[in-house]
């Protein structure tokens, strides 16, 4: 009975572990993301009141696309709308632009970095953080509608259940004693 007990606390204990790694894991891509955003100068446009919806927004409307389109260059084509309308046929085409704007190129480390972070948003792999200011289209820089979501909170959670429901099983199944 001893061994159905540790087996048990095991069974709980892991997948808590895991969630929290990995709503650490997402937290630390988030910071790392941000820096690199400030730092590159795409704050020069992406500001509270600029012409470009702020960082936190642009990850929550990017978490957003996930629910209505299957693609990030689906979402791309029919949510962007940069200056003057002009339309961008795929993610790697924006983000082509975005790095020009900044003085670099889609092989530089940094948007590298920022490539693969909002493409992990888009597949709910981070946790999109809430908006920094009002989600209209008036002001989102014309860039579509954020609303805010947290795929990596609903991941979290998602482990949780699964440990609980896999110690009640164990439990379930060595609870009784062995013939």
């Amino acid at each position: 009975m001893k061994i159905n007990g540790i087996i048990v606390a095991f069974a709980l204990v892991i997948p808590l572990l895991a969630g929290s790694l990995l709503y650490t894991n997402s937290q630390a891509n988030i910071d790392e993301a941000r820096s690199v955003f400030e730092t590159i100068g795409c704050t020069g446009c992406h500001t509270a009141g600029g012409t470009a919806p702020t960082f936190d927004n642009v990850v929550s409307m990017i978490a957003n696309w996930s629910s209505k389109y299957n693609t990030i260059d689906d979402a791309v084509r029919n949510e962007v709308n940069y200056f003057g309308g002009q339309k961008f046929n795929s993610y790697e085409e924006m983000m082509k632009v975005m790095a020009g704007n900044v003085g670099k190129t889609l092989d530089d480390p940094d948007i590298q970095l920022l490539s693969q972070f909002f493409k992990d948003v888009f597949q709910g792999k981070v946790e999109a953080p809430q908006p920094t200011q009002a989600t209209t289209p008036g002001n989102m820089g014309g860039l579509g509608e954020g609303r805010g979501g947290a795929p990596g909170v609903g991941m979290f959670y998602g482990t949780v259940i699964v440990g609980v429901l896999l110690a009640i099983i164990l439990f379930v199944a060595f609870s009784k004693p062995f013939k």
